[in-house]
C-alpha cells in the first residue's frame, strides 16, 4: 500500500487530525502574537512594574521544557482543579503562555533596538508622540518583528506534536494511530513530514527574507 492508497484509506482520520494541528496552531498563533505584541510593548521601561513581571514570568516559562509544563497543566493542574479540562484547551494555554513571552522578548527587544534618530526626526519636526506612535514606531516595529516571530510560529507548529501526549487528536496522533493498524511507518511518516514541509518551508522562507531585508542591525 503507497502514500496514495493510506492517504485515501484514512482521509477522514488525517483530516480531522489536520483540523485539530490547526485549530491549536491558529489560537496559540493569535492568542501569542496580539497578547505577546502588548505585554512587550508595555514592558519596555526598564523599571517599570510590566518589564519586571514580564522578564519573571519569560524566565520562569523559558525554565520549564513544553512537556514538563503540558504535564502539569494535564495532570496536578485537573487534580488541583478538582474537574476536568479539554485537553485541546489545555494545550493552547500551554504553548500559547510559551509563544506569548517568546514574542514579548522579540518586541521588547526590538523596540530597544529602535534607531533614535528616526524618532528624533519626528520631534524635531513637530509630530505629537500619538503620531509619531502610529507613523514611525509601529511601522518600523512591524516590519523588524515579522521575521522573527514568523520563525517562532513556526516552532510552534513542530511543538504541537507533543499535544499527542495529553490525547489531543492532532495529526500525529493520528498517523501513530494508522500506523498501529497498518505498519507502514516509512509511509505514514512521510507524509507527517510532507505537511509540516508544506507549512514550514514558505513561513521559514519568508521570515529569513524579512529579517535580513528588515532588521535594525543591517
Amino acid at each position: 500500500m503507497d502514500i496514495i492508497d493510506l492517504i485515501l484509506k484514512y482521509k477522514e482520520a488525517f483530516l480531522n487530525g489536520l483540523y485539530t494541528t490547526l485549530t491549536l496552531c491558529l489560537w496559540v498563533w493569535t492568542l501569542g502574537i496580539i497578547l505577546g505584541s502588548i505585554i512587550g510593548y508595555f514592558s519596555i521601561k526598564k523599571f517599570s512594574l510590566s518589564h519586571k513581571i514580564a522578564k519573571i514570568l519569560s524566565s520562569l516559562l523559558s525554565g520549564i521544557p513544553i512537556l514538563v509544563l503540558l504535564y502539569w497543566l494535564y495532570y496536578p493542574m485537573q487534580q488541583f482543579l478538582g474537574f476536568e479540562i479539554n485537553p485541546l484547551i489545555i494545550a493552547i494555554v500551554a504553548f500559547s503562555l510559551l509563544n506569548i513571552f517568546i514574542v514579548a522578548d522579540i518586541v521588547r527587544q526590538s523596540l530597544m533596538d529602535l534607531p533614535e534618530k528616526f524618532l528624533l526626526a519626528g520631534k524635531i519636526t513637530g509630530l505629537s508622540k500619538k503620531t509619531i506612535l502610529y507613523r514611525i514606531q509601529l511601522p518600523l516595529l512591524i516590519r523588524s518583528v515579522l521575521g522573527p516571530i514568523l520563525i517562532v510560529q513556526v516552532t510552534m507548529l513542530h511543538n504541537s506534536i507533543f499535544a499527542s501526549l495529553i490525547n489531543v487528536d492532532e495529526i500525529f496522533r493520528q498517523i501513530q494511530r494508522v500506523n498501529s493498524m497498518e505498519y507502514k511507518p516509512i509511509e505514514l511518516y512521510s507524509i507527517l513530514a510532507i505537511f509540516f514541509m508544506c507549512i514550514s518551508i514558505p513561513l521559514n522562507s519568508l521570515a529569513n527574507y524579512l529579517k535580513k531585508k528588515y532588521s535594525f542591525k543591517n
